[in-house]
């Protein structure tokens, strides 16, 4: 693929919507271990594990920081070797926020909280250092880290807008969330929630009977604070309005 910004949001895109991966991760004679995880994401974009103690993928990345995480479009239809999938190659390391990550975490996957205070879990971010992008037959593209995260200070300082911007929309603007899922990410019809904020993007899951959908949408450009965020995502769900009154 020749367009670099356009497979960069396909890749950040696939790591933000699929709920699940395979890990891979190196046993004791040097040999790759793959394995099924759940996943959620960073505030910067990495992805994010829980994993338990006893698992052998956490033994090794316990020995050995390095691993691979593919993630593969949830589409079924048609022929499963053009589903998009993205191979992030990286390290991993136990993640310093606890809390924050549990609440991205949990976000994600409610479910989750059963276990995820157990004292033999624990949160794991997965630090890519490349990737290799397969959008469909013959669309390739490797991808540096810097084409999947969030600058670090961005990030930085949206933390703490996390939590309460997630909480705001959900709680007063599901209608804009519902333009945004539906009309820009081109998702299914019903009612969504945010399960995430970034300086890149909103995530958001289709809640009610039947399976979980997710969707993505990212803003026009990044941002770093509770305002511009505020901005941003206004000007999506006018971009979104707009969009149904042309249609």
């Amino acid at each position: 693929m020749n367009d670099l910004p356009f497979a960069a949001r396909m890749a950040r895109n696939l790591i933000h919507v699929c709920r699940d991966g395979a890990l891979a991760t190196l046993d004791t004679s040097g040999h790759p271990h793959a394995s099924h995880v759940a996943t959620a994401t960073m505030i910067d974009g990495a992805p994010l594990l829980l994993v338990s103690a006893l698992a052998v993928h956490t033994q090794n990345m316990q020995r050995d920081a390095r691993a691979s995480l593919l993630f593969v479009s949830p589409d079924v239809d048609g022929d499963t070797n053009t589903r998009a999938r993205v191979s992030l190659v990286g390290d991993v390391a136990p993640v310093d926020d606890v809390d924050a990550a549990r609440m991205r975490f949990l976000r994600r996957h409610p479910d989750a909280a059963m276990y995820a205070g157990f004292a033999d879990f624990g949160f794991w971010r997965f630090t890519p250092r490349s990737a290799h992008l397969v959008a469909g037959f013959g669309r390739i593209t490797d991808l540096a880290a810097d084409d999947l995260l969030a600058p670090a200070g961005m990030a930085a300082a949206l933390a703490s807008s996390d939590e309460g911007a997630v909480s705001h929309m959900n709680s007063d603007h599901a209608d804009a969330l519902k333009l945004m899922a539906e009309v820009l990410a081109e998702a299914p019809e019903g009612e969504w929630q945010s399960v995430g904020i970034d300086p890149l993007g909103i995530d958001m899951v289709r809640t009610g009977p039947g399976p979980q959908t997710s969707a993505r949408v990212e803003y026009d450009e990044p941002v770093g604070d509770g305002m511009a965020l505020r901005k941003a995502l206004v000007a999506l769900t006018k971009r979104a309005r707009a969009s149904l009154q042309t249609a």
